[in-house]
């Protein structure tokens, strides 16, 4: 970060400690303001900063220093990342299921995916991950295939700007087999 050593260089020339902080302090502020630059994208990352400084700190000898404001910093970072908390995002299986049969008719693996049996739904599952490799290429999904899909979207882009932490468990409601779609009540029949 040149620019950042630009503006402190000088002053903190003689003081690698905070010379560090203020890097430190730059990627959160970067990743809190959805900045360009270097940013934080996991707690491990910040982690690795602070016992980096801690050791630092201990060979210098200022082991108070590093046994207690720097320890407990990795605390806290140890117990909530981040961020205070996690979000969760819940969806029921039978939207999914919707979403899903279009994605499939489009990709021309599954024209009538509720009318498969539970083996040949995995089969058509595994083929379109196969075929598309995480790739968004669907355009025609419409109704709730359609919110879905944005949906994804929306936890990618939270994700980017917040860090993947902020937002980690996607929970599938009503599953009771691997693909769970045509016991939905959703279910087009």
């Amino acid at each position: 970060m040149p620019q950042v050593w630009e503006k402190i260089g000088r002053a903190n020339e003689h003081e690698p400690y905070r010379a560090k902080i203020t890097f430190m302090h730059q990627r959160i502020r970067n990743m809190l303001e959805v900045r360009p630059g270097p940013r934080y994208t996991s707690s491990q990352e910040m982690l690795l900063d602070l016992h980096m400084m801690q050791g630092s700190l201990r060979e210098n000898k200022a082991s108070e220093i590093a046994d207690a404001p720097v320890e407990d910093l990795v605390r806290q970072v140890e117990t909530f990342g981040l961020h205070l908390a996690s979000l969760d995002v819940r969806e029921l299986s039978g939207k999914h299921a919707l979403a899903v049969a279009a994605i499939l008719k489009e990709w021309n693996i599954a024209f009538s995916y509720y009318d498969l049996i539970e083996a040949e739904k995995l089969e058509a599952l595994n083929r379109g991950f196969r075929r598309n490799n995480g790739r968004n290429t669907f355009s025609r999904a419409t109704g709730e295939a359609l919110e879905i899909l944005r949906l994804f979207q929306s936890i990618k882009r939270w994700q980017r700007k917040y860090g993947a932490d902020a937002l980690r468990t996607y929970i599938v409601s009503m599953t009771e087999t691997p693909s769970d779609f045509s016991k939905s009540s959703f279910s087009p029949r």
